[in-house]
């Protein structure tokens, strides 16, 4: 509904929230097919809108606590509660002001020349951001001769 007013204006910013834990996690695969939707979704709209004047970002707030942990929590299944019993119980808490300077953060992205894709915000959550990169880089650079790999035929 909003695009169109963006595209006539040449001009505006599409913010997307993809939240949750972003690292791979016993117990989160729901959060993390959402995560990855969004983000993907995001991404290919930033290559769309870019000529148009809009940008796009995609903000990772970090873990958020709230009602929706503690529901997470009352659903143990006993199959999985040693290995996942930790994961669901955890909660990062938050107060006003954390909250308040994510949101002032997301502003100031708004307001800059050239925005960033992603911003991620909150020390654990741009921590965990760089051990996934790592991890990913690590698992890239091992497996490369099989990545690059070409058979005979080829």
């Amino acid at each position: 509904e909003v695009l169109p007013h963006m595209r006539e204006r040449r001009r505006g910013h599409v913010v997307t929230l993809a939240s949750g834990h972003p690292e791979q996690a016993a117990g989160f695969g729901l959060t993390h097919a959402v995560r990855g939707a969004v983000i993907g979704l995001s991404e290919s709209l930033t290559q769309e809108l870019k000529p148009l004047g809009i940008q796009v970002t995609t903000v990772d707030p970090g873990m958020l606590g709230g009602p929706e942990a503690r529901i997470i929590a009352r659903q143990v299944i006993a199959d999985y509660d040693t290995r996942l019993g930790p994961a669901r119980l955890w909660q990062e808490e938050l107060d006003e002001l954390v909250m308040a300077g994510r949101a002032q953060a997301v502003l100031r992205a708004m307001d800059l020349p050239e925005a960033p894709g992603h911003l991620v915000l909150g020390a654990r959550a741009y921590e965990r951001a760089l051990r996934r990169l790592s991890a990913l880089q690590a698992e890239l650079s091992a497996w490369r001769n099989l990545s690059l790999y070409q058979s005979e035929a080829a």
